[in-house]
């Protein structure tokens, strides 16, 4: 392959050497601002870039830290609001515990608040002022004028949870107390929410339901002719219940019924439940004229 010819400047005339010149001259100067140019491009759109995620940044930092202070306050005011305002304000404390067990969505969070509830009606002194005429329910807005009580299973508040709210869909267990065989009682549904009892006359009742030897499914009917006996420890313990209940609300012996005498189920009590009627009506102080 011939090798391609060598310009020769000296075989320039003078004019062609001074265009050469002035061409060599602009291409450097084009060089030179195309480069200046871009570089001070590049250096402005790096440093705004930069610059811009410095801005973020420290606009992140900023409603971090904003959050973060909003969270540290709420903690602190609900701690301080528990820990003082609450500590002798029973009816507060429930409305609270009512509330938020009402209000969260998240199924933990939802029973500790249930807990809460449950743990501050059952250390509510009832000789307190705000509590010696109405009971708990007065704090949670119900008024009280009538309890139920009901023959269920001997079985735990979790299956009675899963029948009631996980089958049929309930927002809770049914009844709010629950007398076990060995006379404990468990509380359910939080006091200061109608019960699902007895249908069309749940307003303003208070439900009780009693464990029965030998059915211990829920959801399941114990044989035909079943008589749910109520062992002696249930018996005393729920007459004392019910003469709790009773005095809290200023209520008559008569208010207390049976879930049989206005659903369409069988009559597993008998008579066990008036017998303590009538003891109740008996141990009854007169009122003065």
């Amino acid at each position: 392959m011939p090798d391609e010819p060598q310009l020769d400047l000296s075989e320039l005339s003078a004019e062609d050497s001074k265009a050469l010149y002035r061409m060599r001259y602009r291409l450097d100067l084009w060089k030179w601002l195309i480069g200046t140019v871009g570089l001070t491009l590049l250096t402005s759109i790096v440093s705004w870039h930069f610059q811009t995620r410095e801005v973020r940044l420290e606009e992140a930092r900023f409603a971090h830290e904003r959050e973060l202070q909003r969270l540290e306050f709420e903690q602190k005011y609900l701690g301080e609001f528990l820990q003082f305002a609450l500590v002798e304000d029973l009816a507060s404390r429930l409305r609270f515990a009512h509330y938020f067990a009402a209000v969260s969505t998240n199924p933990e969070l939802q029973a500790k608040w249930k807990a809460y509830y449950d743990d501050i009606a059952t250390s509510v002194p009832q000789d307190e002022e705000a509590t010696r005429i109405g009971g708990i329910d007065a704090l949670t807005g119900r008024q009280i004028t009538r309890i139920w009580v009901g023959a269920e299973a001997d079985a735990t508040m979790s299956d009675f949870r899963a029948y009631h709210v996980d089958k049929l869909g309930w927002a809770d267990i049914g009844f709010h107390f629950y007398v076990a065989l060995d006379g404990s009682v468990k509380l359910a549904r939080p006091v200061g929410r109608t019960p699902a009892f007895v249908l069309n006359h749940n307003a303003g009742a208070i439900a009780i339901g009693v464990a029965c030897d030998g059915w211990t499914v829920p959801d399941e009917d114990p044989a035909e002719g079943y008589t749910c006996i109520l062992t002696p420890r249930q018996r005393e313990t729920l007459q004392t219940q019910l003469a709790k209940h009773l005095s809290d609300h200023n209520l008559d012996p008569s208010v207390i019924g049976k879930r049989s005498d206005y659903r369409p189920v069988p009559d597993r009590l008998g008579s066990q439940i008036s017998e303590m009627q009538d003891a109740l009506l008996g141990a009854r102080p007169r009122r003065p004229l």
